[in-house]
């Protein structure tokens, strides 16, 4: 059962990354396009993603584009949006640059071994099938 929410939850990431992170990461890119300004675009975009996901979860009962599809919500303590940023922001790491990769290593084994990834630890929330 935990391996088909954790399918779920990569479904529903996919799906996010393609309508919304990539576009803006396109756009970010567009507008530094300097070579030495990659890792701050990279960056920026990642902001713009996360400020994406503060806004659907707390104005959609908990659900972006991807979860919708993916018939998943998030249930966290309080739907206020500073409760939902502190989840959301958690996920800036695994956007920052040389690092950022340990970071989904560190959340990929804390699923496999207690049911929740990384921002949802520090996010105090889970994600649930929504019925």
């Amino acid at each position: 059962m935990r391996y088909l929410m954790l399918i779920q939850r990569l479904l529903a990431s996919l799906i996010d990354l393609i309508i919304v992170y990539l576009p803006c990461l396109i756009l970010v890119h567009l507008i530094f396009s300097e070579k030495e300004l990659s890792s701050i675009a990279n960056l920026l975009a990642g902001i713009l993603f996360v400020l994406y996901n503060m806004i659907s979860e707390s104005s959609f009962q908990g659900k972006t584009i991807g979860k919708f599809f993916a018939k998943l919500k998030v249930k966290t303590v309080s739907t206020e949006l500073m409760e939902v940023g502190q989840r959301e922001c958690a996920k800036l790491l695994y956007f920052l640059p040389f690092i950022g990769w340990a970071f989904i290593v560190i959340s990929l084994v804390l699923y496999l071994t207690n049911h929740k990834f990384l921002h949802d630890i520090i996010g105090r929330s889970e994600v649930i099938i929504n019925v």
